[in-house]
């Protein structure tokens, strides 16, 4: 399913080490590739396109996306529900969790979301007014 994935959209190889144990791990390559399935339909469901892509920059490496919490909370949601990783991505595509809450962004958007969201008054206060040249 991977290697279908990656010559179809052009995502880079995964690292050799990755690719050895991917090789050579029937158990890894068959929880790797369900994990993989199942994160590609979450993020499909989410954005609501075949091939999804980050909100802000358009990028569509998929092992680079991920869902963001427009309001913010996935802490406190993944703590409340224990739902990490596989158990989160199951949930939204059996519809059992909405998605009007989520988007999907790369990690480095997401941080920076994070960042905008969390240190919003530091960024108003210090960097208001300041103009590039």
């Amino acid at each position: 399913m991977q290697e279908k994935y990656r010559n179809k959209h052009n995502v880079p190889p995964l690292p050799p080490w990755a690719e050895e144990r991917y090789r050579n791990d029937a158990i890894f390559r068959a929880h790797s590739d369900y994990t993989f399935r199942l994160k590609l339909r979450a993020l499909q469901i989410i954005s609501g396109e075949e091939v999804p892509h980050c909100r802000n920059c358009g990028c569509s490496y998929i092992f680079a996306l991920g869902v963001n919490h427009k309001n913010g909370g996935g802490t406190a949601e993944r703590k409340a529900n224990d739902t990490l990783g596989s158990k989160f991505y199951r949930a939204i595509v059996n519809g059992d969790r909405k998605t009007d809450d989520l988007e999907v962004l790369c990690h480095p958007c997401n941080v920076a979301e994070y960042l905008f969201r969390r240190c919003r008054a530091v960024f108003e206060i210090k960097f208001i007014g300041i103009r590039r040249r």
